[in-house]
């Protein structure tokens, strides 16, 4: 088994530095100018927070504000090219699980002082067809990130972990509001959340980082000058 995924077993999430090529990169980022036009670009639900969902006070990000991540799901796996890349990935989990099968992808474009995604754990959001215990995450950067960016942060602990937090669990998948979506956080914000211990994961063009469902994560806002681009690949064993 390659050792970055000996470390997503061990820890819940690994980084396989270069799993794209610098031609694979240069393509992706091409072909999003296509998929963006075909895509209906999903605007996320921005609600004010229930005050008595004990949700953090921060600034919350309304839809007038036109300040939210932009996301076409679907699309990539409509073309040749992502088909093939899928197969890849899903060659990655099975030695991790056979039964593994692709479930849905998403091209996520942040501009510049767009917000992120409040630390969350994917087992416990998203539609309720796609909850489940066994989902794993492909998660490839399509420019150099860093903190400044909106890099992607992730819990650093060991063993990893292996429940709900809830954090989430009362939002989005029980079909109520959304609550990390809709956050703008700074980096100071990530690295003291609820007091866990996440540490940024700064990536090159063509870097993915794997993780399971349980392992906590979320993005800052994008303070840079310049637009983050990821696609995002999730599998689960349904």
């Amino acid at each position: 088994m390659k050792n970055y995924l000996n470390t997503l077993i061990e820890k819940g999430y690994s980084v396989a530095e270069n799993y794209l090529n610098a031609d694979e990169v240069t393509f992706w980022q091409n072909k999003w100018n296509d998929i963006q036009k075909s895509a209906l670009l999903e605007e996320y639900g921005i609600k004010q927070a229930n005050k008595n969902n004990n949700m953090p006070n921060y600034n919350i990000v309304y839809k007038e504000d036109n300040n939210y991540v932009w996301k076409s799901t679907g699309k990539i796996i409509q073309t040749n090219e992502g088909k093939k890349l899928v197969e890849k990935i899903l060659n990655e989990f099975v030695p991790i699980n056979a039964n593994i099968k692709f479930m849905y992808d998403k091209f996520m474009n942040q501009k510049p002082g767009y917000q992120g995604h409040a630390p969350h754990q994917d087992n416990a959001v998203g539609k309720n067809e796609y909850h489940t215990n066994k989902l794993y995450s492909a998660y490839i950067s399509l420019s150099d990130t860093d903190e400044e960016s909106g890099c992607l942060w992730v819990e650093n602990t060991y063993p990893k972990r292996t429940e709900s937090l809830k954090y989430c669990d009362t939002g989005c998948v029980a079909g109520n509001e959304c609550f990390c979506s809709n956050i703008k956080l700074l980096p100071t914000d990530m690295n003291k959340w609820k007091g866990h211990d996440l540490i940024p994961i700064p990536l090159k063009k063509g870097d993915c980082v794997f993780f399971d469902g349980w392992a906590l994560h979320g993005t800052a806002a994008n303070l840079s000058e310049n637009i983050r681009q990821t696609m995002i690949f999730h599998c689960g064993v349904m």
